[in-house]
């Protein structure tokens, strides 16, 4: 019988090879690039690419890896291999498939970008007592491209006026990028005290502090006559001056919402003391007898006082030199809510359907300024306008509110925050966002000072996606800091601007029919684009009467104004300087005012202009035409002149049917320093040989005095340094 031995072992063999070649593919290597990643700014992303090899060799193209960090602080990844700068430091980003593994060595290194004031509570700006320390340290902040703060930079302080005094003239950035001099001490005289703030290569920052008497050591402060009642809510601020005997100053200083603290200084001719009584003039509530002959002394009696009337009386041995004083105490609702004011997350921009980086807040005070904790805060947006979660929050110890998540759409968007109550202040408190996809070019920021409609926010929009696409330009950042109400009603600002910010305020002006709205810049560049030009805006205010706004809307001329009135605050009819001519106003209508600039002429003349010689002179230089008759103060020597151009957006008065934005305004805008496309003009083309001035065009809709005239304040930029991060 053959042996079945060789066949068998053959068998063997051949299944051997057959497993060999179908065996399964597996990642064995994996190569990421680059292999190294250097960011100088907190938020820069790179996205990585893994190659992954088999055991043979070859590309497994839907082989996907895992991502992963070893240091989460200095940089994370997404599963898409996307990696984010987070913090300083370095770290190691990992493809993982199996065993296999490829590696990124992450470098972070911030490189200071900015140097500016503190992002809140800065210190500059502000008024405090002359000869002790402010209460508010200057702070400046140290920030990379991204806006984030830089840690571990050390800045230097120095006074530079005012005769003060400085704790500690060196202080290291913290985790935010902040430091703060450790303390100044003003000098003696009333007025301006300036501190400066230095590091590296950047422009130094500079404080100004107002050096002001102490309002209870103010002779006269508050002084009341004998007899007379002092009414009002306490509050740890307030103080009388009260004038006694021989014109000796005492005060009273009221130091809590129950209470009051009795401060004597002065020098007394006589041993003296003074006297507290209660309601009934008889029973002494609280007495000091230490004031000497002779000695300068600050002796204070506290004393916690229910609502209700006092009487306080200075005595001495000497019989006849006596006064009384009478004061009502009201006391506060402490820890009711007073004021809802914004805390954090104001302007943020993000992309539409993306939610802002920093979760807004706000913080809830009581009437003496204490944080209110656990009081319910509903936030909410304006219906089919971006979307909130975690919208319904109660504040924590702070008094802050945080919501959980604001969403954003295209344009401009706002959020409410509301407190149940009544005479809460600042209730709801609104904050505003853009939704944009790119913060190239130029932007105008709507600030929102109440809550508009759909409608109106819509309109708000896209007026200012009109003017972004007519403005091609990019303006240069420009920090800012300046207190509340330096912009009419406007709140405190503190943020490096890109480019504009305009305050939108609808409130009750003066009824139906009458102002329907006025605008107008009030912080521009101290630099001009060019010689003989005046400064670009950077802040600027638009208001409309909420009176008027139903019949604007209704109308369809809402858009128009809206559109008019933002122009204004870019410039036109309010920054026109040297170029406007031969003005009207305040005593001359009917002189020929016009506007020379070269790139204003030109635009005249192609709608129509080359053949308009003047109404009053045969010049044919002499254009382009501003109104000179029409209108007062508002209307003359600001807006294009509405018997010559007619139903242009810019003159002084909104026509039935269409107002065209013409290419004359946004040519003239390069007159004042922009770059602007003037495509994007509409089509208007005038017919002058037919229109003078003793034929004008009959106005639909008077804007009235819609120029707001506020008081104007140069602002300068701080240089971007370029180059090495600075090492001190």
């Amino acid at each position: 019988m053959r042996s079945l031995r060789p066949l068998l072992l053959v068998g063997l063999v051949a299944l051997g090879s057959c497993t060999s070649a179908t065996e399964g593919k597996r990642a064995t290597t994996i190569t990421v690039a680059p292999l190294v990643l250097t960011f100088d700014a907190i938020g820069d992303n790179q996205a990585l690419t893994a190659t992954v090899l088999d055991q043979d060799g070859n590309v497994m193209a839907s082989a996907t890896p895992a991502w992963s960090t070893t240091a989460a602080s200095v940089a994370t990844v997404t599963s898409a291999g996307v990696v984010i700068a987070a913090g300083s430091g370095t770290a190691k980003v990992r493809a993982t498939i199996g065993t296999a593994v490829g590696e990124v060595d992450v470098t972070v290194d911030q490189l200071p970008a900015a140097f500016t004031y503190a992002a809140s509570a800065s210190g500059n700006g502000l008024n405090a007592t002359r000869g002790v320390n402010v209460t508010v340290r200057p702070g400046v902040r140290v920030l990379d491209g991204n806006g984030n703060g830089v840690s571990g930079e050390a800045v230097t302080f120095a006074v530079l006026s005012g005769g003060g005094s400085i704790g500690g003239v060196g202080a290291t950035t913290d985790a935010n990028g902040e430091a703060r001099v450790v303390s100044w001490m003003l000098g003696p005289n009333l007025g301006d005290n300036t501190l400066q703030a230095s590091y590296g290569a950047f422009t130094p920052v500079v404080f100004t502090v107002t050096g002001v008497d102490d309002p209870c050591t103010a002779a006269g402060a508050a002084a009341i006559a004998p007899g007379e009642t002092k009414n009002g809510t306490l509050s740890a601020s307030d103080c009388l001056a009260v004038d006694l005997r021989r014109y000796d100053l005492y005060k009273l200083v009221l130091a809590s919402p129950a209470g009051v603290v009795i401060d004597m200084d002065g020098v007394p001719p006589l041993d003296s003391w003074l006297t507290l009584f209660a309601a009934d003039n008889a029973t002494i509530v609280a007495e000091n007898d230490d004031i000497q002959l002779g000695v300068i002394q600050d002796s204070r009696i506290g004393i916690a006082l229910a609502a209700g009337t006092y009487f306080l009386r200075a005595t001495s041995f000497d019989p006849g030199e006596t006064g009384g004083y009478s004061l009502t105490v009201t006391e506060a609702a402490i820890g009711v809510p007073a004021s809802v004011t914004v805390n954090a997350g104001e302007g943020q921009v993000a992309a539409p359907g993306n939610p802002v980086a920093i979760a807004p807040s706000v913080v809830v005070r009581d009437a003496i300024g204490t944080p209110v904790a656990s009081v319910p805060v509903e936030f909410a947006t304006v219906p089919g306008v971006g979307s909130v979660t975690g919208a319904s929050v109660v504040t924590d110890a702070n008094g802050v509110a945080t919501i959980g998540s604001w969403t954003l759409a295209a344009g401009a968007n706002v959020l409410s925050a509301t407190v149940t109550g009544a005479g809460i202040t600042g209730n709801p408190s609104v904050l505003s966002a853009s939704g944009s996809a790119s913060a190239a070019g130029f932007n105008v920021s709507l600030r929102f000072t109440s809550m508009p409609t759909a409608n109106q926010l819509t309109t708000f929009s896209a007026a200012a996606l009109r003017w972004e696409s007519i403005i091609t330009g990019d303006v240069p950042p420009i920090p800012l800091n300046a207190p509340a109400g330096s912009c009419s009603t406007s709140p405190a600002i503190n943020e490096t601007i890109d480019d504009l910010i305009i305050y939108v305020l609808l409130e009750p002006i003066d009824g139906v029919g009458q102002v329907l709205g006025s605008a107008g810049p009030c912080f521009v560049r101290n630099t001009a684009p060019s010689p003989g030009l005046l400064g670009l805006p950077v802040v600027g205010v638009m208001r409309f009467d909420t009176a008027d706004l139903p019949s604007l809307e209704a109308g369809g001329n809402f858009g128009n104004v809206i559109l008019h009135e933002m122009g204004h605050v870019i410039g036109i009819g309010t920054r026109w300087g040297n170029f406007l001519l031969n003005p009207s106003l305040p005593s001359a209508p009917g002189v020929n005012t016009h506007f020379n600039g070269p790139n204003a002429i030109a635009g005249f003349n192609a709608i129509g202009g080359g053949t308009w010689t003047g109404s009053t002179t045969p010049l044919a230089t002499s254009k382009v035409p501003v109104e000179n008759t029409q209108g007062g103060q508002g209307t003359r020597d600001s807006h294009w002149r509405e018997s010559v151009l007619a139903n242009e957006l810019m003159t002084g008065f909104v026509n039935a049917g269409s107002n065209p934005l013409s290419e004359l305004t946004i040519r003239s805008l390069i007159d004042l320093g922009y770059v602007v496309n003037p495509a994007e003009a509409d089509a208007l083309f005038l017919a002058l040989a037919i229109r003078d001035a003793a034929s004008p065009v009959g106005p639909s809709l008077e804007l009235k005095d819609d120029i707001l005239r506020m008081t104007i304040r140069e602002v300068g930029a701080t240089p971007v340094m370029k180059g090495k991060k600075p090492r001190q």
